[in-house]
């Protein structure tokens, strides 16, 4: 947009042209792919600060209405370009938790009282979640904050996709230890991606086997 027009988009220019976050249906494979924008700039209530990497009320209120996917589907996978437990985006974490349980989610976020019941609503698997940002191939378990404060694992997967931007190290980061509520989210060695140096993923083919239960990622 700046280089062409030197002017930005504004966020309700793109939002009105694509959406900042949506979901689609593959009914032969009975599968929903949920995309989120977990770079929605919202407002600390307690601070007045600008939060950029984060996820609004109307989000995450719509993201619990997303999961709750009826007959139409028997598997969920979830887009995003930061993992779900990164930051501020925890309370994702906690709302995907909430659907695991089957229970009530129920939150004030965002300035916003949310709450969603998943009685009975969460018979859908929830495959995994598909996210860049830490530019490196990792999986771990989406972390999320029980109701005593306590960080502890959900049981869904996170497959992070590295990338070839070659002014990044292989890591959001360095290898100083971990980034957000103990949690490591880069790998062990970090190593700078060189201008042609051919020694990084381009691109990644993804196939979910669902009789089996088994995710293969392939990288080029």
């Amino acid at each position: 947009s700046y280089e062409q027009n030197h002017t930005y988009l504004s966020d309700d220019e793109v939002a009105s042209m694509l959406g900042n976050y949506q979901y689609i249906d593959f009914t032969e494979q009975k599968i929903r792919a949920i995309c989120l924008n977990t770079s929605e700039t919202t407002k600390d209530i307690s601070s007045g600060e600008s939060i950029s990497e984060g996820i609004s009320g109307k989000q995450l209120e719509w993201f619990a209405s997303a999961l709750d996917v009826s007959k139409k589907s028997n598997g969920i996978i979830i887009l995003s370009h930061h993992p779900l437990d990164w930051g501020k985006l925890l309370p994702a974490a906690n709302c995907l938790q909430a659907y695991i349980n089957g229970e009530v989610f129920s939150i004030t976020h965002d300035g916003m009282d949310i709450e969603y019941d998943f009685s009975g609503r969460n018979r859908a698997t929830i495959i995994a979640q598909f996210h860049g940002h830490v530019h490196n191939y990792k999986v771990d378990y989406i972390h999320y904050r029980s109701s005593e404060g306590e960080i502890l694992q959900t049981t869904v997967k996170r497959i992070a996709i590295p990338n070839t931007n070659f002014y990044r190290n292989n890591e959001y980061g360095s290898d100083s230890g971990t980034e957000y509520y103990g949690i490591e989210f880069g790998e062990t060695v970090t190593y700078n991606k060189e201008y042609e140096n051919a020694k990084d993923t381009a691109f990644s083919a993804i196939t979910i086997d669902k009789s089996s239960k088994k995710i293969y990622v392939y990288n080029y």
